[in-house]
């Protein structure tokens, strides 16, 4: 029994025993300690023979390997990740949520990684090394697309937070919630980002692997539904919550004259300032996170008459009319309706389209 204190917490959702072995692999022979850090796996719960292989592997690892067993396949998983970090060795500082195909080509990485511990003395940040990592965000919807989907997280924003996240999918309402930290007081030349980027880490996996037709239409038809709650009044408000709230664990951190206690007010966070200057005590920080429910919900059903634009084709060189864009929503979203976009195609554009 391993009685080390990992520095990193690895948590991957897999039911493929070739990716899994692959994964570990990676990690393990490409560690400079295996001591760093440790894996937990989250399975199906009848998946019995993917959870005779793990229960054989944790015996010939030198990492500590643990395992959970859960129900509700993928779009659970947001559900399962939060599972995976209760289940984290309360030492590891920084955290990751990977795909099973997300190996690591780089030696020693978790040197690497471990060389931006204590980056900012506030231990609120993460580290970004996707294929993602340089983009930068103007709106809410694209964090959602293009989400930094390798990221090592510390525990302190974890903390904060409370949870990788209450929808799916984490990594991306964990984009948004560095969106609206970001974007906070965009006329201030001091700029709250912390979102670092590496350039040292190389990683596999990061396309999704091919589909059966079939396969590649429920997922879709999945992620449409579960879009519509990311994107969401509810769900966008929350992202802009908890983003405020790590600003006021930052600030609170970074500037004496704010009291240690955070008071939550309607839809704003208040920081209390204790500092004097001319007899007169100065003006308490309100850090807002409303947003306007009826600009927010027009603003969602506008852009879903154009979802493929809005949603990573964008309106120029992969850009899809407003005709077709209409026909594969509704193809996608609704099942009885499956086919009316080849049949689209067929009579419309000769298949141009896909």
């Amino acid at each position: 029994m391993k009685t080390y204190s990992p520095l990193i917490s690895i948590l991957v959702n897999t039911n493929n025993e070739k990716n899994i072995i692959e994964f570990l692999d990676s990690y393990e022979n490409n560690a400079y300690d295996s001591k760093n850090f440790e894996v937990i796996v989250n399975i199906d719960k009848d998946n019995h023979k993917m959870s005779e292989l793990l229960n054989d592997q944790k015996k010939h690892r030198s990492f500590d390997l643990k395992i959970i067993e859960t129900t509700g396949g993928y779009f659970s998983g947001h559900i399962h990740n939060n599972m995976m970090l209760d289940k984290s060795n309360p030492s590891s500082y920084f955290l990751t949520c990977v795909g099973d195909r997300m190996c690591i080509n780089t030696k020693d990485w978790d040197k690497i990684i471990l060389e931006y511990k204590y980056k900012y003395e506030d231990n609120i940040y993460r580290v970004k090394c996707s294929s993602y990592k340089y983009r930068n965000y103007k709106h809410y919807w694209e964090c959602c697309f293009a989400p930094a989907n390798i990221v090592f997280t510390t525990r302190k924003w974890l903390e904060i937070c409370g949870s990788w996240s209450p929808c799916f999918s984490h990594d991306a309402f964990q984009q948004c919630v560095s969106f609206y930290m970001f974007t906070f007081d965009n006329f201030n030349a001091d700029q709250v980002n912390r979102d670092i980027i590496d350039e040292k880490l190389h990683f596999e996996g990061q396309i999704p692997e091919p589909k059966s037709d079939k396969d590649q239409y429920d997922r879709i038809s999945g992620q449409l539904k579960k879009w519509k709650i990311l994107t969401s009044y509810k769900m966008q408000k929350e992202a802009k919550k908890i983003g405020m709230l790590l600003l006021a664990n930052i600030f609170i951190e970074k500037y004496d004259y704010y009291e240690n206690k955070i008071v939550f007010c309607r839809n704003s966070i208040k920081l209390v300032n204790k500092k004097i200057k001319n007899g007169k005590k100065l003006k308490d920080l309100r850090l807002d996170y409303k947003i306007n429910y009826l600009s927010h919900t027009l603003n969602n059903f506008f852009k879903s008459f154009f979802y493929l634009n809005f949603s990573g084709s964008g309106f120029y060189n992969n850009s899809f009319n407003f005709g077709f864009n209409i026909i594969w929503f509704l193809n996608h979203r609704y099942y009885f309706l499956k086919g009316l976009k080849d049949k689209y195609n067929n009579f419309f554009s000769n298949g141009s389209n896909k």
